[in-house]
């Protein structure tokens, strides 16, 4: 679905409901990232965005036709980054369009994970199917026969070796690779990953209600997070949203009540209750 006249804020929030309301099969990563950036962008055109990605796809068919699933991803991720110029924005990295799709497709620079999904819609517009790889630090994709793996962000494919090298550059030098680590990971995950990373920049800049926003949708995505829960009720906390916070925060501490997070915010909910009464 698109809206031709440029979606608002309140129409891209149904919109991104639609879409991730259907089967995890047939959730197009690239339509429901746009949708992301809608709410935040508004008025943005996802459906002309949408035609952009098909056209690059058609501009890559070749590139990635015949040979093996190998040589196909090689091309497309070749074509990609060298022949239409999409690269990893290392230098402002934690710049938020790096995270939305459309100034993705703008400026052609993005972070791991925009540059994944952006890799992943056309390779299965290419009937090249392929998923997301929430890997440790460094989002990757994968296609889903063979298992040849995309590290977008550099414009490459990588094995195990890289892998292990890109792993310690997150995780320090002990960390140990596991084959396990490139499993493909579901949609729905893979956009709450993109949430969660525009919700700490939103935080760093203490844009609360954006935040708030990114926390929602992780929510809507991933109901059973209960560590999301906390995070929400600690932005409406900052947003001087007493009760809301007030029930957020007492759900996490039923939840797990025993951990270290739900023991920190004792001292927070004796505070919280007095001011909700007080607003009562």
């Amino acid at each position: 679905m698109g809206d031709p006249s440029g979606a608002s804020a309140d129409a891209a929030r149904e919109a991104f409901l639609e879409v991730v309301a259907g089967p995890e099969s047939e959730l197009d990563l690239c339509e429901a990232a746009l949708w992301i950036a809608a709410e935040s962008c508004a008025p943005l055109d996802v459906e002309a965005q949408l035609g952009r990605i098909d056209a690059l796809a058609e501009s890559a068919a070749d590139a990635s036709r015949g040979g093996t699933t190998e040589e196909r991803a090689r091309g497309l991720v070749a074509h990609l980054h060298r022949d239409l110029g999409f690269r990893g924005n290392a230098q402002d990295y934690y710049d938020p369009r790096n995270s939305y799709l459309h100034e993705v497709l703008e400026r052609r620079l993005g972070i791991p994970i925009s540059l994944s999904i952006l890799w992943v819609g056309l390779a299965n517009r290419l009937d090249l199917p392929s998923a997301g790889v929430s890997f440790p630090g460094h989002f990757l994709a994968t296609t889903l026969e063979d298992g040849v793996v995309v590290d977008a962000f550099h414009g490459r494919l990588v094995g195990p070796e890289e892998c292990g090298e890109l792993l310690q550059r997150a995780g320090g030098p002990g960390a140990r690779f596991d084959e396990r680590l490139l499993a493909p990971a579901p949609a729905r995950q893979v956009l709450a990953r993109v949430l969660s990373n525009l919700k700490q920049i939103h935080v760093q800049q203490r844009s609360w209600d954006e935040a708030l926003r990114c926390s929602e949708r992780i929510l809507l995505l991933l109901p059973d997070e209960a560590l999301e829960l906390r995070d929400r009720g600690l932005l409406y906390r900052a947003l001087d949203c007493f009760g809301p916070a007030l029930q957020d925060l007492e759900a996490f501490v039923a939840l797990a009540p025993e951990s270290e997070e739900a023991r920190a915010l004792h001292p927070l909910l004796a505070d919280l209750r007095t001011r909700a009464t007080r607003l009562n």
